[in-house]
Order: C-alpha cells, then sequence, then structure tokens
C-alpha cells in the first residue's frame, strides 16, 4: 500500500494595508485632529529606511520627544503605524495614543465608531488588552480586516512602544 502525502501548509493571517482611505500625510493629519496643540506633529513627514525593500517608513515627531511612523506599502498604502513616547507620559496620554491609533488604523471617517457604540468598546477593548497584555485584536466589518495594537515598555530606553497593523483571515 502506498500513501502520498502532499505538504500541507497552514495559512498564517497576511498583513494588509490599514484603510484604503488616506495617504502618509493624510494618516499624519488625522493623527493630529485627535491631539491637542500641544502634542500634534507639525514636522513634516521623512522617508527613512523601512524594514524591507516592499515597505517604506516615514516618521515625524513633536517638541514632547513623541516620534510617530506611518508604513507605507508598494501601492502606496499605509500598512502599519507606530508611536514611540517617554515613560514619563501620563498613563491617560498612553490610552489617548492607544485609541488614536487604532481609529486612524480604521478610518477616522467610520461612521459607525461613535462613543456609544458596540464598535468603539470593542476598539476600547483592544486597547485595554493591549495595555494589560502587550497586544489587543478587535474585528472592523467596515473594512473586513483584524487590527492588532501592540504595546511594549522599554525599560532601558525608557519609552513606550505603540503599533498597529491590519490582518485579514
Amino acid at each position: 500500500m502506498m500513501i502520498l502525502l502532499s505538504s500541507v501548509a497552514f495559512a498564517s493571517p497576511q498583513q494588509v494595508e490599514l484603510n484604503e482611505t488616506y495617504s502618509v500625510e493624510q494618516t499624519k493629519a488625522a493623527i493630529n485632529s485627535r491631539f491637542t496643540d500641544d502634542v500634534k506633529f507639525y514636522v513634516p513627514m521623512r522617508q527613512v529606511e523601512g524594514p524591507n525593500d516592499y515597505t517604506r517608513m516615514y516618521i515625524t515627531y513633536n517638541l514632547d520627544e513623541w516620534v510617530m511612523a506611518v508604513f507605507q506599502n508598494e501601492p502606496g498604502y499605509v500598512c502599519g503605524l507606530s508611536m514611540t513616547v517617554p515613560d514619563s507620559t501620563n498613563s491617560m496620554a498612553l490610552e489617548h495614543i492607544a485609541t488614536t491609533l487604532l481609529l486612524t488604523a480604521v478610518g477616522t471617517d467610520s461612521e459607525n465608531y461613535t462613543w456609544d457604540s458596540e464598535e468603539i468598546r470593542q476598539l476600547c477593548r483592544a486597547r485595554d488588552n493591549a495595555k494589560e497584555y502587550g497586544r489587543g485584536f478587535f474585528y472592523c466589518h467596515d473594512t473586513q480586516r483584524y487590527y492588532r495594537l501592540v504595546t511594549e515598555h522599554d525599560r532601558v530606553r525608557s519609552h513606550w512602544y505603540f503599533e498597529v497593523k491590519a490582518y485579514v483571515n
């Protein structure tokens, strides 16, 4: 008796663009729209070396030493957001940063994300899970994507790090 085995590949989630709404500068503007004037990013976005050949990375910073990075894939869509802030940033501001990044990731024009909606409750649960466990996920019906927020505290460099990516599957 002969048994033929084919190779089986288990699908892992595929990272995709966050939404098809914003360019790099529009992403910066969307984030700035949720911050007060004293912490907005006024410095123009500057391209730096990306994590791979397919992804370009743009950064900006503000006067409070916050650094924002916007990742753009080859077709020109934003495929990731990150922010690094000093660990002296208060906990309320840290929650606001996480919420802002997630709302920007799904597209702040999303009409379902009102402050009393189930969608915002899911987003806030993901934010709270990331704060407590380092990772939080939620599904957005508008964009048909899963969003992952990673939150890390780097004690050596004394910074908080936030990263948002989107996945299908």
